[in-house]
């Protein structure tokens, strides 16, 4: 039998931390990114993936964080609950993403500020941060526009909010 060697990578995870997670409470917070993500397989449903990063000056600055919002007929309630809290209207909207990044485009979230309402959960037996909601930051500063490169974008879904 013939062996075929295969490329491959060392990996050194010696200098590589753990992170602990944020205690529980509200932290002031960017969107950083939306990124719309295709379901896996035809019993799921996509989903957008919000990255947020702590912004209050303190020993979790710059952390990330993230919330996801289910297309899930049943979980729409959060997205819904969410957009209000920040200002978003949600009458009848399209998402709108850029079709080679992901990056939602519309409704235009990235760089607002926020307040993130941050509990913790037990998961495969490690302790994890859980976004429960995003609020209102009461933040008035001018966020920076995030940059849409002029790349094609296809509307991803609609859905109707009441």
């Amino acid at each position: 039998m013939r062996r075929i060697k295969l490329p491959s990578t060392r990996v050194d995870f010696s200098q590589v931390e753990d992170f602990e997670p944020l205690e529980k409470g509200e932290y002031l917070c960017m969107i950083e990114e939306v990124r719309f993500v295709q379901a896996q397989s035809e019993d799921k449903y996509d989903y957008l993936n919000v990255q947020l990063v702590v912004t209050e000056d303190g020993e979790y600055k710059d952390r990330k964080l993230w919330k996801v919002w289910s297309f899930s007929p049943r979980a729409l309630w959060r997205m819904k609950q969410d957009l209000e809290n920040i200002g978003v209207e949600t009458g009848d909207f399209d998402v709108t993403w850029d079709e080679e990044t992901d990056l939602v485009t519309e409704p235009e979230l990235a760089g607002m500020p926020v307040l993130a309402v941050v509990t913790q959960r037990t998961w495969e037996g490690k302790v994890q941060n859980q976004v429960d909601a995003l609020l209102d930051s009461g933040d008035s500063t001018p966020r920076k526009a995030p940059t849409n490169s002029g790349k094609k974008t296809t509307t991803g879904a609609k859905k109707k909010f009441q």
